[in-house]
């Protein structure tokens, strides 16, 4: 692309010249640069469809084709990383989660052992005898009064 960048270059300093307006201003020498510009349109047209032809023809894949591949696999990528960092966000919250019932599994356990040994150091209600009362003993027995006998049916004439 230097000699091309170079060529325009010296080209437009040309046409800048007095001697390249004269010329320029002739008109059987604009017909003839014209007819260049066209015939150079014509060729590169030609071409193209002849290189088209042939990119059909071998099966082959064009400079648009790949650009556009390019920029699908580019959006892709993305897409796969939005999706990466959302999948590692769920898998943080499903080990925070899990975490958390480990958690709740091991003080429910606790719990439950805690309870048997409760349940075991007091005697259950349903699996064992009541006590027996206990006979109340003469001694409790409310006392009667002094000087009280018991009634009988005769009584003593005096």
């Amino acid at each position: 692309m230097a000699l091309k960048d170079t060529v325009l270059e010296n080209l437009g300093k040309l046409m800048q010249s007095e001697q390249a307006m004269k010329v320029l201003q002739n008109e059987a020498v604009m017909k003839a640069v014209m007819k260049a510009f066209s015939v150079s349109n014509e060729a590169r047209t030609l071409i193209d469809g002849q290189i088209s032809q042939m990119i059909k023809t071998f099966n082959l894949v064009t400079r648009d084709e790949v650009k556009g591949l390019q920029r699908a696999v580019e959006r892709l990528e993305r897409e796969l990383g939005d999706l990466q960092s959302r999948v590692d966000e769920a898998a943080a919250r499903a080990a925070d989660a899990e975490d958390k019932a480990k958690s709740a599994a091991k003080a429910a356990d606790q719990a439950r052992l805690f309870s048997a040994a409760s349940n075991y150091a007091k005697p259950s209600g349903g699996d064992e005898k009541p006590a027996a009362k206990p006979v109340a003993d003469k001694a409790k027995r409310p006392a009667k009064a002094a000087g009280s006998r018991p009634k009988s049916k005769a009584t003593p004439a005096e």
